[in-house]
């Protein structure tokens, strides 16, 4: 495949994955594709709407804050992707 794309998808398999379970998906999705990665990362504020819903579920929630999103840049840089806005 020459392009895959990861829209609205990235925070949802974040929260109930954690960190370990993002990065083993982008690993499996940047190993099929030849050439281009869409990602579509979520910005904190939706990260806290989410928090919100699985706490009035009662779902266990995932520990959020800006510094624990930090990691993205690191973690493209593991796992070889570059970076475009």
């Amino acid at each position: 495949m020459d392009l895959i794309s990861l829209l609205s998808t990235t925070m949802w398999i974040h929260v109930h994955a954690g960190d370990e379970g993002l990065k083993s998906v982008l690993e499996q999705l940047c190993r099929k594709s030849k050439r281009y990665l869409i990602i579509e990362p979520q910005p904190s504020k939706c990260y806290r709407n989410a928090m919100t819903r699985l706490r009035k579920m009662g779902r266990p929630e995932l520990e959020v804050s800006s510094e624990k999103l930090q990691w993205r840049p690191k973690l493209a840089e593991e796992i070889g992707l570059t970076l475009n806005a």
